[in-house]
């Protein structure tokens, strides 16, 4: 699998073996995706936004199956980048780096 994000705000799951969309309509966010990474079990996907928001998808699941970080930062989230499968570390525009226990619901 990999993954796209775009400057229009949607980030595409794609299944790499098949070149065919996994996960798409990924619109969560209410500005353009700086940043996108991976779970190391490959389980989870993360964006990061202008918006100030970092949402992270559980990809083996439905679309509405995400947790949202809101206000990550005091500006954008320009990086992010996984610990391990459930630690999320993400940089701001505030020049600030947080550490984020990641839940799923």
């Amino acid at each position: 699998m990999f993954a796209s994000a775009d400057t229009n705000r949607e980030a595409v799951v794609w299944d790499r073996a098949s070149r065919e969309v996994k996960l798409k309509n990924m619109l969560y966010h209410t500005a353009r995706i700086n940043s996108l990474a991976w779970s190391p079990d490959s389980r989870l996907v993360a964006t990061g936004s202008l918006d100030t928001c970092a949402i992270v998808y559980e990809i083996d699941k439905p679309v509405a199956s995400r947790v949202t970080i809101k206000g990550a930062h005091l500006g954008g989230v320009h990086g992010l980048t996984f610990l391990d499968n459930d630690i999320l570390v993400t940089a701001g525009e505030d020049a600030c780096i947080r550490v984020w226990k990641v839940v799923q619901q």
